[in-house]
């Protein structure tokens, strides 16, 4: 059959229908085809998250020997976790670290998009060197501070010298490692909290500053009552 043809079929009168008018075709229903685009996001997120953590909960009920082998002992190891000190210890520190770390930081940061929300002259300039140390990354942070903290050659105990400050062991003392990290930590990644809380100050509508402005609200009343509040979400 030609094109003519089977086009000549096509519009042949049926009942209920107009005589040539064009029959009527079911659109394609793409959305039968949407979960094809899923399939890449699904298969990344079980090899990389949910395969790891399900072959961590296995070779968490195992015990594994050094010749070769396991054995199935269930719960045993979390049970020894719990009465070893050194373990319990560590917890308490990666609290204290963990705080410490994430409290700083916010309160530097929002302090510093404060000053930088604000019109002087060179900001942004300085703003471009408050954020270089959040473009370095982790491992480099890590080698450059090490060589910094070192004891004898580090740069940091010659500059404490130059003041007539004893040196300090800094990393490579239980006494003052924690606070040497969480220095390291803060300098790092306060830029990034700063980033963040001065997106939120620009996106602040003007209108109530202006209106505490007229009621003679002053600079801290602004921040506590109208800037907090918008900022917090």
């Amino acid at each position: 059959m030609t094109q003519t043809a089977a086009d000549a079929a096509l519009r042949q009168d049926v009942p209920g229908r107009p005589a040539g008018a064009s029959p009527s075709r079911k659109p394609y229903d793409f959305s039968r085809k949407y979960w094809v685009f899923a399939v890449p996001a699904t298969v990344i997120i079980l090899a990389v998250i949910v395969f790891p953590w399900l072959f961590t909960i296995f070779m968490s009920v195992q015990e594994y020997k050094i010749g070769g082998g396991s054995e199935f002992v269930g719960l045993e190891n979390y049970r020894t976790l719990a009465q070893d000190e050194r373990f319990l210890d560590s917890i308490r520190i990666t609290f204290i670290f963990t705080v410490l770390a994430v409290v700083i930081p916010v309160f530097l940061g929002t302090a510093a998009a404060l000053v930088f929300h604000r019109e002087f002259p060179y900001r942004g300039v300085l703003r471009t060197i408050f954020v270089m140390p959040m473009m370095a990354t982790p491992v480099a942070v890590a080698l450059v501070w090490k060589m910094m903290f070192h004891p004898q050659l580090g740069v940091l105990n010659y500059i404490l010298s130059l003041f007539g400050i004893p040196p300090s062991a800094w990393v490579f003392s239980p006494e003052t490692v924690i606070p040497t990290l969480v220095m390291v930590e803060v300098w790092h990644w306060t830029p990034l909290v700063m980033l963040i809380v001065l997106g939120g100050l620009a996106g602040l509508p003007r209108e109530p500053y202006e209106s505490a402005v007229i009621d003679g609200a002053n600079g801290w009343h602004m921040f506590r009552y109208i800037t907090l509040p918008l900022l917090w979400p």
